[in-house]
């Protein structure tokens, strides 16, 4: 409240009619000061905000009362003297009836004149690369001779935002990707190595930074079809390794060893 205290009488007359109460002139500054901080709509901080404004806009005044007073003091005003505006007399070097005349070409701008450039060396643009309307039904018509430079198979033109006029499209493969679930069975086949599952996969991808493996499903499919070639494979060898055996000693009584001796 101390600010209120040390505050002018006009400005505290001033603030009391900007919060909308009713005043007068005879008010004292201790009446004012009961009257604004007693009121529905007194707030301390816009009252401060309100305040300091006003002693801002009398400052301002009070500034340009002084300017004024100052100007009246060196009669420039009150003589009724005007600033002497100094025209221009041509050049003092040229005779006065010496007549100059500049053929100009209504055709031609300053800028033009400056700039010494060939028709013939001038770049062609291409109308082809400015905005354009265009229905996006026809890309239905690119896709039918579009494909996939990797695979070379067909592709989908997939519209993902609309704003307005404005399009973002994109360009979708249709079909999973071989390279893909190739990776995938690299991933899970270097696992069986190691002799670790999924929950290790998903590990080494969180520790590497690398995005989420598959899950559990896929897993264990993924799985059995290594499962199912690695069993054609140690079929065909042992098949393999028997003939070999049987011709080198010409029985069909063979030793198989299980402990890997």
């Amino acid at each position: 409240m101390a600010y209120l205290a040390r505050s002018r009488k006009e400005d505290l007359l001033v603030l009391a009619e900007e919060l909308g109460l009713t005043v007068k002139k005879e008010f004292k500054v201790k009446q004012l000061h009961k009257l604004i901080t007693e009121s529905s709509s007194y707030d301390e901080e816009i009252t401060r905000e309100l305040l300091g404004a006003i002693k801002e806009e009398r400052e301002k005044r009070r500034s340009f009362i002084v300017f004024i007073c100052k100007i009246n003091d060196k009669g420039n005003i009150d003589s009724g003297k005007r600033w002497k505006k100094y025209r221009f007399k041509g050049n003092q070097h040229i005779k006065k009836d010496v007549k100059i005349k500049v053929e100009t070409n209504p055709n031609r701008s300053a800028s033009f004149s400056k700039l010494s450039v060939d028709e013939s060396t001038q770049l062609l643009t291409n109308d082809s690369k400015n905005y354009r309307f265009i229905d996006i039904s026809i890309f239905k018509e690119f896709e039918s001779s579009l494909c996939c430079s990797t695979c070379h198979g067909k592709i989908n033109i997939i519209e993902t935002t609309n704003y307005g006029y404005s399009s973002v499209f994109k360009i979708v493969k249709i079909g999973r990707d071989k390279k893909c679930s190739y990776y995938l069975r690299r991933a899970v086949f270097a696992m069986r190595m190691i002799g670790k599952g999924a929950k290790s996969l998903q590990k080494f991808s969180s520790y590497m930074a690398l995005p989420a493996p598959i899950s559990q499903t896929p897993y264990d499919k993924i799985n059995d079809e290594i499962l199912r070639a690695t069993t054609v494979v140690a079929n065909s060898c042992m098949k393999k390794a028997a003939q070999e055996e049987e011709l080198l000693t010409l029985s069909s009584d063979i030793m198989v060893s299980g402990d890997g001796t």
